[in-house]
């Protein structure tokens, strides 16, 4: 199954275009690489789209706040925390 590319999104790089045609579950396996974001329902390729950088940004500012408010309040040990990050 050969692949062919698509621009998704402005500045977005080249993606794998989704099959036109259902697939098996083992031939979306060989068609999707780790680097393609996509999901198999019921033989239909979903390719999602990426987060944009400002929800990137905010994902990111959200972790630091929680990271001090949890170690400000000595709300679990580290080694809790570290199994949630």
């Amino acid at each position: 199954m050969g692949r062919s590319e698509v621009e998704i999104g402005v500045g977005a790089e080249a993606r794998p275009a989704p099959p036109k045609q259902r697939m098996t579950y083992e031939e979306f396996l060989e068609w999707c690489d780790e680097d393609t974001w996509a999901e198999w329902v019921e033989g239909e390729v979903i390719v999602l789209t990426p987060a944009s950088e400002r929800h990137q940004a905010l994902r990111g500012f959200l972790e630091a706040v929680l990271t001090i408010y949890v170690a400000l309040y000595d709300l679990c040990s580290a080694s809790e925390f570290a199994e949630y990050r």
